[in-house]
């Protein structure tokens, strides 16, 4: 009888696909001991080593590499039949996962989730906070929230929230009032979301528009962060200026911690995404849900 099973072989191919242990770790949600041990029963059952330990990670060797084609049907056929199993009973049941940004996660998926969980309450319900933009179909998640079209061929994509971004700073910060220039906010310390899903117009230099004019704020930032809602934090804390879309500002602007500054220039749009693999659009749980979002979105103000 074999000591793997084929959760070892979709570990495996986790590994081998993100290069290591640890990337994994963070790509599929799933525990460094846990796809650990899933290796060592796979290099104990074939008496050899699948990866060589080298200084960037894992790589493959030959039986790794050979390995990796039958782990991958294995891992498909494993994630078919989940579908069709938990597309069975035509009706929302089940387990359903779902992945986004900490701030997005407050801010728009767990109201969602609020309202589809009165309608749907045996399903059992999974939310993952991850600046990691993680591939839904590797790491077993139902659905992830992404910043722009996925790269990815193989993942749908609907549309959920589409609004404009605007500068903001420290609601006492650069002066108090409305007579902010455009000086003084490149003589402030930018802070800059820099997510893996980020649009490269938030990550480099800003560019606004106004009537036809255009606005370039491109001085060196002073902070990198991955996650919106601590770039909200630093600013509450009177520290720099952002740019950010209006719908995650807002309720800081309401609170009186925020403002936002030379508000006649836009920045450029944000648009979200629900990205997911093809077969979760069969499974009722998942389809629920997704109907659940778009219509929340649809009833949020997405201006400032």
């Amino acid at each position: 009888m074999a000591l793997y099973d084929a959760e070892d072989l979709t570990a495996f191919s986790m590994i081998y696909e993100a290069g290591g242990i640890s990337s994994a770790e963070r790509s599929s949600g799933r525990s460094k001991a846990s796809l650990s041990r899933a290796l060592s029963r796979l290099e104990a059952a074939a008496e050899c080593l699948l990866f060589e330990r080298v200084s960037s990670g894992l790589r493959p060797t030959e039986i790794g590499r050979a390995l990796f084609v039958q782990a991958s049907a294995v891992r498909t056929a494993c994630e078919e039949a989940d579908t069709v199993l938990r597309g069975a009973t035509g009706a929302p049941a089940g387990r359903l996962t779902v992945a986004a940004s900490a701030t997005a996660s407050q801010l728009l998926i767990a109201p969602a989730l609020a309202a589809y969980k009165l309608q749907h309450p045996e399903v059992e319900i999974t939310l993952r906070s991850t600046t990691e933009a993680p591939d839904p179909k590797g790491a077993d998640i139902d659905l992830v929230m992404r910043a722009g079209w996925p790269s990815e061929q193989y993942l749908l994509a609907r549309r959920i929230i589409s609004g404009t971004t605007g500068l903001y700073v420290d609601a006492a910060g650069l002066g108090s009032d409305a007579s902010t220039t455009i000086a003084d906010l490149r003589r402030a310390g930018r802070i800059v979301i820099d997510a893996p899903d980020a649009p490269t117009e938030w990550c480099h230099a800003w560019t606004l528009e106004r009537a036809g004019e255009t606005l370039v704020l491109d001085a060196p930032p002073y902070m990198r962060i991955a996650e919106p809602s601590v770039v909200l934090t630093i600013l509450a804390a009177g520290s720099g200026v952002a740019l950010l879309p209006h719908f995650y500002a807002k309720q800081y602007v309401s609170a009186g911690t925020l403002r936002r500054v030379l508000p006649d220039w836009e920045g450029p749009s944000l648009e979200l995404y629900a990205a997911l693999p093809e077969g979760r659009t069969r499974i009722p749980a998942v389809r629920a849900f997704l109907d659940t979002l778009i219509e929340y979105a649809r009833g949020l103000k997405l201006s400032e």
